[in-house]
């Protein structure tokens, strides 16, 4: 059956700038499996210090924060610049940079620990696959697309220079040692998909012997491969620009409606606005609340803004309406239909407003009793314990 064995979109066959397969082989094992007996040299911290922004690259390098500024997008100095990769992706063997150094256990996790040093890590990833042609779409789950701005050129820079696929590798290695590991799955799915579109092929056995038998999960690997026999399912292809464009449409026509269903409402709203900083009218939508669904125990208690305002004669009307507090000053309503009856004869009382005598009329049949009292938790409102409602003076 057809495969991505089949030539490449240059018609060359792919090459591979490799030392064996059994090599290959050996070095990815140990990488997976942690570099058994390998040791920490707790003098050697200059990837930690690099990547704090408190050391230069080596050789003719910078700040990790001044790379980002000011090569991002440098095509030809990221392509010719031969010192900078070790140091943005260092990884726990020797590179061919003989300035840089192996990357210590103790380094990698005080990086992982420093939100700043793993903000730049990511950057540093972002910078590079923009070199690549690729953008990092959402940083949370590694999700990788075509960059649309430069990917025609920089794909063909990545076929034909095999340098970037020992350095692709070594992008790789260095995500799991900072914990990404879940990045490199999107990264090999959008460079096997752009394979199966005809790009990237020169990249294949990089792809097959390297980049992928770097992946620690035995189940992706097994995907990967199998995407490499058979195309995986098709794939909206996004690029930020995209996105946020589709974001602002939706958030126009959100904006819209709800433009639309504020005019409609304002005749209703405006009655409402009228009422909202009267506290009888407040108390009174409550206890009508609290009437028309008696089972909801959330509702059996008064907010400290409401009650804090009220008069003291509508305080103690609440009192002898069956709110009670107890030694600790913590007011609840107790349930039961004689309850309910005293909060009926308080909604129709002078002490609220007129109109919800009425209102209250059309839910007294509806009713139910509870279960069980439901206590003001002091907690919850940030009511103070010591205050009861006698004692409040600020209405």
């Amino acid at each position: 059956s057809e495969d991505l064995r089949g030539g490449t979109s240059s018609g060359k066959f792919p090459v591979m700038f490799s030392w064996g397969r059994s090599s290959s082989v050996d070095d990815v094992e140990r990488y997976r499996r942690g570099y058994p007996g390998k040791k920490d040299d707790p003098k050697a911290n200059e990837n930690l210090r690099f990547y704090q922004n408190e050391l230069k690259s080596k050789p003719k390098g910078d700040y990790v924060e001044e790379i980002h500024k000011k090569w991002y997008g440098d095509y030809r100095l990221l392509e010719r610049h031969h010192g900078y990769i070790q140091w943005l992706f260092p990884i726990r063997e020797k590179g061919m940079n003989w300035e840089s150094q192996p990357l210590q256990m103790f380094e990698a996790k005080g990086i992982r620990e420093d939100p700043k040093a793993m903000k730049r890590f990511v950057n540093s990833y972002r910078l590079m696959l923009d070199f690549y042609g690729m953008t990092l779409v959402n940083e949370r789950t590694g999700e990788v697309a075509r960059n649309t701005k430069n990917y025609e050129d920089q794909y063909e820079n990545l076929e034909e220079s095999s340098h970037n696929w020992l350095r692709v590798t070594r992008i790789l290695k260095s995500l799991g040692e900072m914990e990404l590991e879940h990045y490199k799955k999107p990264l090999l799915e959008h460079i096997i998909r752009e394979m199966w579109r005809g790009h990237l092929r020169p990249c294949f056995r990089s792809l097959k012997d390297y980049w992928i038998p770097v992946v620690k999960s035995v189940e992706e690997r097994g995907t990967l491969m199998a995407w490499l026999k058979s195309p995986p399912q098709p794939k909206e292809i996004k690029c930020p620009a995209e996105t946020e464009k589709k974001k602002a449409e939706a958030e126009k026509a959100k904006a819209e409606n709800e433009k639309d269903t504020t005019e409609c409402e304002k005749g209703d709203t405006a009655d409402v606005d009228s009422k909202a900083n009267d506290p009888k009218a407040r108390l009174a939508a409550f206890l009508r609340e609290l009437l028309s669904n008696p089972d909801d125990a959330t509702l059996r208690s008064l907010k400290p803004e409401i009650l804090d305002q009220l008069d003291k004669d509508v305080q103690i009307a609440l009192r002898n309406c069956g709110f009670c507090a107890d030694d600790a000053g913590i007011l609840s309503l107790p349930a039961g239909e004689k309850a309910d009856e005293q909060v009926r004869s308080l909604l129709v009382s002078s002490l609220v407003p007129a109109d919800s005598a009425k209102r209250i009329e059309d839910v007294a049949g509806e009713s139910k009793t509870s279960a069980a009292p439901m206590a003001i938790s002091t907690e919850a409102t940030g009511q103070d314990p010591g205050a009861s409602v006698e004692s409040d003076d600020r209405s």
